[in-house]
This record gives structure tokens, sequence and C-alpha cells, in this order.
């Protein structure tokens, strides 16, 4: 145990410990991670329904086609099992951080590829930006930020915390007023029939990058205190 309490075999060894310790908070993170997994069910349950409909009546139900259905069954389907995955971390106490920046990292990379795979999205239309540079824009940040994550929770060295909150908080701020002008601009030009669909599966989504992304900003604020606590141990 002497040997496990010095230099970096000490840092090593508490890298691989959970980030969350406590009982209460473990069964929070599995509830979290529970919800998230939900909302993207929902998400894939209503694409497979399109779908369903699509090919039942032989027109496009909710404006859908099949690109569009194929992609969003292969998004949902990969971030449900990223969730499931998540659970099962959870549920076992094992979340430490390079599982933390895993499942972070993977859900802004598949959130990316989503945008660079889609043929238009409504809301830069009603803006104005129907070009493909907002969107590479967008892949661009989601790419950058998984990088961070990556980089923050599985460098057991990393100590600055400060760019997962900013690009957490930049995220959640560009997607939600994303969301709502994509809405707004449904419900302005009278389509009711993608208002309600678009809707619900808007708020989904942006329901589970904000849940994600605050979930992991928290998460990294505990490592790093633990690092930090850490840190002053060895030096002491």
């Amino acid at each position: 145990m002497d040997e496990l309490l010095s230099g970096d075999e000490f840092r090593e060894y508490s890298e691989k410990q959970p980030i969350m310790e406590s009982g209460r908070a473990g069964k929070m993170q599995t509830l979290l991670y529970a919800v998230l997994s939900v909302l993207v069910f929902l998400n894939l349950a209503q694409s497979l329904i399109a779908a369903i409909l699509t090919a039942a009546s032989g027109e496009l139900c909710f404006d859908s086609n099949l690109y569009t259905v194929s992609r969003e069954l292969v998004f949902n389907g990969m971030l449900l099992c990223l969730g499931l995955f998540g659970i099962l971390k959870s549920f076992r106490q094992e979340v430490t951080p390079k599982i933390v920046g895993l499942i972070g990292s993977l859900f802004y990379i598949l959130n990316g590829i989503h945008y660079l795979v889609m043929p238009k999205i409504t809301g830069y239309e009603i803006v104005g930006f129907g070009c493909l540079c907002p969107l590479l824009l967008v892949s661009g940040f989601r790419f950058l930020y998984a990088a961070i994550l990556w980089q923050f929770f599985a460098n057991g060295k990393a100590r600055l915390e400060k760019p997962v909150y900013l690009f957490g908080l930049f995220s959640i701020s560009f997607t939600v007023a994303t969301a709502m002008v994509n809405i707004a601009g449904l419900f302005r030009d009278g389509l009711l029939t993608q208002f309600f669909y678009v809707s619900f599966d808007t708020l989904t989504s942006v329901t589970v990058l904000c849940v994600i992304t605050a979930m992991t900003a928290y998460q990294a604020r505990l490592l790093s205190r633990k690092r930090r606590r850490q840190q002053n141990m060895v030096n002491a």
C-alpha cells in the first residue's frame, strides 16, 4: 500500500477508481444514464413509426424519406447503446475517468457526424444559412469538444477543467437557440404536422445533449477536486 501511495503509481491507481464513489451520487448517475436512454429510445421509436407509416401508406410521413429515417434509426440506435453502456458501468460502479471520457467523446463524435450527414437543417434554412458551411462549423465544434473531453478525463495529469465548462455551456446555448429557431419557423409557416413531429424530436434531442453535457461537467468538477487532493498528498 505504501508503494501505491507514492508518486505516479498513486495517481495511476486513483484514475482507475470511480469518479462518484458515494452511494447516493452513484444512484443519481445511474438514473441520469437511464433517463438519457429512455429519451433516445423515444426518438428511436418515433423514427421507426415514421418508417412503418411511410411504408404502409406509400407516402412520406412527417416529411420523412428512406434516407432520413435510416439516418435517425442508426444514429439513435448507437446513442441507445452508449446510454445502456453507461447504465451498466454505473450500476457496477465502474464509471472511471476514462469511461466518462469515452461516453462523452463518443456522444459528441456521433453528434458531429449526425450534422455532417444531414441533407439540410430546417432551422438554418429559416435564418438564411442554407449552405454547408454552418454544418461544417457545428460538426467541427462537436469534434473539438470530444477531443477536449477525452484529453481531460483520459489524461491523468490534466488539471484544467475550465475548457470542459466553457465549451459545454456554449454547446448547450447554441443547441437550445437553434432548436427554438427551428420550432418557431415551422409554427410560423403553419406546418403543423411537421411542427409536432419535429418539436418532439428536437426537444428530446436537446434534453439528451443538455443532460449529458451537464453531467459530464459535474463529473469533471469532482475529478478535478480529486486530482488536486491527490497532488497535494503526493507533494506533502
